[in-house]
């Protein structure tokens, strides 16, 4: 976790604890952003240091996500399409989005 045995700091979230987080989840930037509702660019700023402050409540989320992509199916789907999302058309997607709606599985729910 953010707080975690082997970050720099347990008080403070700051670019290299952001980096190592997101490297442990296995996030690019982009992915990382989206998930905590900012933008690519603050993403890196807060990452290489170039925003002094990075705001407490990131601290919050991130803690939150990496919680929640352990024991939330739904937030690791949420990271799955992310990542499809780069690799995919737009077309292809409502595809995949309307067979698994189609789905016995979501029928069901």
């Amino acid at each position: 976790m953010i707080d975690g045995a082997g970050s720099r700091s347990k008080s403070t979230l700051d670019g290299f604890n952001l980096r190592e987080w997101r490297t442990r989840l296995g996030l690019t930037q982009d992915e990382a952003a989206e998930l905590l509702g900012i933008s690519k660019r603050t993403f890196c700023n807060y990452e290489w240091g170039t925003n002094a402050r990075i705001p407490y409540f990131l601290r919050y989320a991130c803690r939150y996500i990496e919680e929640s992509m352990n024991t939330d199916p739904d937030l690791r789907l949420i990271a799955s399409r992310l990542r499809l999302k780069k690799h995919l058309s737009d077309a292809k997607l409502r595809q995949l989005n309307q067979t698994s709606a189609n789905s016995p599985e979501a029928a069901s729910a």
